[in-house]
C-alpha cells in the first residue's frame, strides 16, 4: 500500500484541504508540502508584511475520554527544535470530526502539556487551550468520517465545544 492509500492520510489530506482554504480566505501566501510522505510541518505562510509561521494540521478526533488533544510526542519536539533554531511562530491546527471544529493554538502558548505513554509516547492539552478556528460543515464532518479508523465508540461521549451562537458564527466568518 503506498502512501497516499492509508486511510488516516487520505484523512489527513482532507484536513489539510480545510486549513489551506482558511489560511487563503485569511490573505496568507502559502507554501506547502508537494511531495509524498511523512513531513515535519504541513504548510508555511505569511502575509505581505508580516512574518513567516508554520502550521501543522492535525486531522483527528480529540480524546474519547478526556477533554484533550495532541499529538506524538517526538514531532512536538520537532515542532520545538524549528522553531527555536528558526525563530519560526508554529500554529497547530487541529480538524476534529467528532467535536465538528477546527480549533487550534500557536504551540509557544498551549504550555506544558501532559505526556501520556500508552502505545506511543504522545503529548496532549486541554481543549480549554483551544481557540476555534471554524465550524466544520456536515459534508466535511461526512467526508472525514469516511476515512476514520479508530474503532472507539463516540456515541455516548458529551462534545466539549457546545454550538455556536449566530453571533459567534458571524464572528469567525470575519475572521
Amino acid at each position: 500500500m503506498s502512501w497516499g492509500d492509508k486511510k488516516e492520510v487520505q484523512k489527513g489530506n482532507i484536513g489539510e484541504r480545510i486549513v489551506e482554504e482558511l489560511l487563503i480566505k485569511w490573505g496568507y501566501i502559502i507554501y506547502k508540502v508537494v511531495n509524498d510522505g511523512p513531513h515535519i510541518i504541513d504548510f508555511f505562510a505569511h502575509k505581505s508584511d508580516k512574518d513567516i509561521i508554520g502550521i501543522d494540521a492535525k486531522t483527528k478526533r480529540r480524546l474519547k475520554l478526556y477533554t484533550r488533544t495532541g499529538f506524538n510526542y517526538k514531532n512536538y519536539l520537532e515542532y520545538e527544535k524549528l522553531q527555536k533554531q528558526h525563530n519560526l511562530r508554529i500554529f497547530m491546527l487541529f480538524v476534529d470530526d467528532f467535536e465538528g471544529y477546527a480549533y487550534g493554538q500557536w504551540l509557544d502558548k498551549l504550555g506544558e502539556g501532559y505526556i501520556m505513554d500508552n502505545y506511543e509516547k504522545v503529548i496532549v492539552w486541554g481543549l480549554d487551550k483551544m481557540k476555534i478556528i471554524r465550524e466544520l460543515t456536515e459534508d466535511e464532518v461526512m467526508e472525514l468520517n469516511k476515512y476514520t479508523t479508530e474503532n472507539w465508540d463516540y456515541s455516548k461521549i458529551n462534545k466539549y465545544f457546545g454550538e455556536l451562537s449566530d453571533e459567534e458564527k458571524d464572528i469567525l466568518k470575519n475572521w
